[in-house]
């Protein structure tokens, strides 16, 4: 994960997958909320991904992988953009998400979790119109 690879190379130590399962069981022992989602474990305060209201951007000080991203984070970007756009198609929506969250065109990852998430999970405030595209409601 993004915060063990960070945990790592703050102490100046490998980054081997002894050393990642090491500081995952620390993480585990501390009083967050874990989650495992799509094989990455994510740390979560009181009221665990329920709580999350706003997803966070990469940056030059934190470039995320698309697997460092949690489904909340995903799913709050979907409705954002689908708020301010209205109506949206599903390929331009999943160009608008990975153009949000600084990733390539070839990155395939992002888009594949997306549509996931598109076909399989109901995002509060989005609907779909008879069209296909993504709506606010």
């Amino acid at each position: 994960s993004l915060l063990t690879k960070k945990v790592l190379k703050a102490f100046g130590i490998r980054n081997t997958v002894k050393n990642q399962e090491v500081i995952d069981n620390i993480f585990s022992s501390l009083s967050y909320e874990m989650h495992e989602e799509n094989g990455t474990l994510f740390a979560y305060n009181e009221g665990g991904p329920k709580a999350i209201t706003k997803y966070r951007l990469n940056s030059p000080d934190c470039r995320r992988d698309a697997g460092d991203i949690p489904d909340i984070e995903l799913e709050l970007a979907i409705r954002d953009i689908v708020q301010k756009q209205v109506s949206i198609p599903k390929e331009s929506l999943l160009d608008e998400v990975q153009k949000l969250f600084n990733f390539s065109k070839t990155n395939g990852e992002i888009r594949e979790r997306v549509k996931i998430i598109l076909d399989s999970k109901t995002i509060d405030g989005v609907g779909v119109d008879e069209s296909g595209n993504y709506i606010s409601r």
